[in-house]
């Protein structure tokens, strides 16, 4: 395994920040696309950031998923919070927040 890579990675989503448009109905219940963003130069200490992945036509007009929130990786040997040299910050911007479908 890559030293690179994390052993795990803890994040937190705001429920409130999803784009309820883009819900799935699936066979075995409602899902979003999230995708996590190595977030290097971030001022928050966190080492990702998580959005929700938007359709690609979507992405072609220039558009961006909402941000819903952050996570910190963790190395490879024993699961320990990467050290501050290691860590990749990410960023949480607000948004507007509506009823969610769960």
């Amino acid at each position: 395994m890559d030293s690179s890579i994390p052993k795990a990675i803890n994040a937190s989503i705001n429920l409130s920040m999803i784009d309820k448009s883009q819900i799935v109905e699936g066979k075995n219940g409602k899902y979003i696309n999230l995708r996590l963003v190595n977030t290097p130069d971030s001022k928050y200490g966190y080492d990702y950031m998580l959005t929700q992945d938007i359709p690609k036509e979507l992405r072609e007009q220039g558009l961006k998923g909402p941000i819903l929130g952050n996570g910190r990786a963790y190395d490879c040997d024993g699961g320990k919070q990467a050290s501050k040299e290691e860590r990749v910050p990410a960023q949480v911007a607000p948004r507007e927040s509506g009823d969610l479908p769960f």
